[in-house]
């Protein structure tokens, strides 16, 4: 009798022992689903917030050049061809240059960094509400933003990135 109590007695405790053990496991599957939900809502904030940010910083950068002088949000002068057309030098490197023809074509000379050569890129050009985009014809299209700067004499620049191109006077 005390055989059988004792297997009894073990047989409960190892069933308990494996319960508990089960539910421990069970707890900590349900802790990393929960922890997962976080993270995923988490991660789905931050997706929104960089959506935001963006926006909001295109929205912020505008209103500093309207802030500054430097462009109006709907200014027509920045859309007209003619205050575009003719030659443009980078303010840093003046072997860097676009021409801009009336035919809605374009040549832009710029540094390819990796051969350390300068090339001459073409294509179409498009004007909008001072967008620039340059439609290549052997790659990806490129934007630049054409920018007004409102002195007694209005001047424009053509600006992205490094590059500040300066419209060419004549000497």
């Amino acid at each position: 009798m005390n055989k059988i109590f004792i297997g009894a007695v073990i047989a409960l405790s190892l069933f308990s022992c494996d319960t508990s053990k089960k539910k421990e496991l069970e707890l900590k599957q349900k802790e990393l689903e929960l922890k997962e939900k976080e993270l995923n809502l988490e991660i789905s904030k931050l997706k929104k917030v960089d959506s935001v940010s963006a926006a909001k910083a295109s929205r912020i950068s505008e209103e500093a050049l309207v802030k500054e002088g430097l462009q109006k949000p709907n200014d027509p002068e920045v859309s007209n061809i003619n205050n575009l057309l003719g030659y443009w030098v980078d303010n840093q490197n003046g072997n860097i240059a676009m021409y801009f023809d009336r035919d809605g074509t374009f040549v832009f000379k710029d540094l390819n960094s990796s051969r350390e050569k300068y090339e001459d890129l073409t294509g179409t050009y498009k004007l909008n509400a001072g967008k620039l985009t340059l439609l290549y014809d052997d790659r990806a299209q490129q934007n630049f933003r054409f920018i007004k700067e409102n002195f007694a004499v209005p001047v424009y620049y053509i600006q992205k990135d490094r590059y500040l191109m300066v419209k060419a006077v004549e000497q």
